[in-house]
């Protein structure tokens, strides 16, 4: 089948081409993405599946109309830009958790033991929300401002981090008015 053959199939929801494109490419692409990338292999296989949904996702939203490389370049070039950006998500996390271990601030200072740490729980536990979210999506779940913007239908990641300030100091005046008991 040439491009444009495969492009009408799709647009039409031929299910049996989706199929056949996958698997004809699901093991080379899985084989590239372990040696070019180092990645996990269950990585590589989820980000081949997501690559797929995202280029017939595309197909039959009509923002693909035309394809003047190999169809397979095509899918390697969804694939590599999804690795990218999975990679750099994920340095991000570990760079910020580095960050918050490395630079204490008086949060850090407040939670010494289990005891403490058992309090912050408590405390953030009876948080309302969206005190609540914030704080357990950016320090339990370890996501950034813009991630929580997304998932709690914030404008941006600046009032998400105006808010995030306003909670942290509430959590942290709480805690000091039950240490001080």
């Amino acid at each position: 089948m040439t491009n444009k053959e495969i492009i009408e199939s799709i647009l039409n929801n031929d299910e049996k081409v989706i199929e056949s494109l996958y698997d004809e490419y699901r093991s080379h692409f899985i084989s590239w993405a372990l040696l070019e990338y180092k990645i996990k292999n269950e990585d590589a296989k989820d980000l081949f599946q997501e690559a797929m949904i995202v280029f017939v996702m595309k197909v039959q939203s009509e923002k693909i109309i035309e394809i003047t490389t190999t169809l397979k370049t095509f899918l390697f070039g969804i694939g590599k830009q999804l690795i990218r950006n999975s990679i750099k998500l994920k340095y991000n996390r570990e760079s910020r958790q580095q960050q918050y271990y490395l630079n204490h601030d008086e949060f850090d200072q407040i939670v010494v033991d289990e005891e403490d740490y058992g309090i912050v729980i408590a405390e953030l536990s009876c948080m309302k929300t969206p005190c609540k979210s914030i704080l357990q999506h950016y320090y339990l779940d370890n996501l950034n401002l813009k991630e929580i913007a997304l998932s709690l239908g914030y404008k941006s990641a600046q009032s998400v981090k105006v808010q995030k300030y306003r909670c942290l100091k509430t959590l942290k005046d709480n805690i000091f008015k039950i240490k001080v008991k």
